[in-house]
């Protein structure tokens, strides 16, 4: 009987959490009255319902396409 009390109790980290993220780009140009200029990017992960994600996700890491 302690034996499945103790299963209870403990904790199982290899249990998977689906948690439903949006991620993207966004980017306004720089000088917005010349078109060719560069412009500044900024990416995104976050909660569709902007709750915070910092107990799902440790960290986010982008890889780019080379010609970026």
């Amino acid at each position: 009987m302690s034996q499945i009390n103790k299963d209870k109790n403990t904790s199982n980290f290899n249990t998977p959490i689906i948690v439903p993220i949006i991620y993207g780009t966004a980017s306004i140009p720089i000088d917005i009255k010349d078109p060719n200029t560069d412009y500044r990017w900024s990416v995104f992960v976050k909660h569709p319902c902007n709750e915070s994600l910092k107990t799902y996700i440790k960290s986010v890491t982008f890889f780019l396409h080379e010609s970026f």
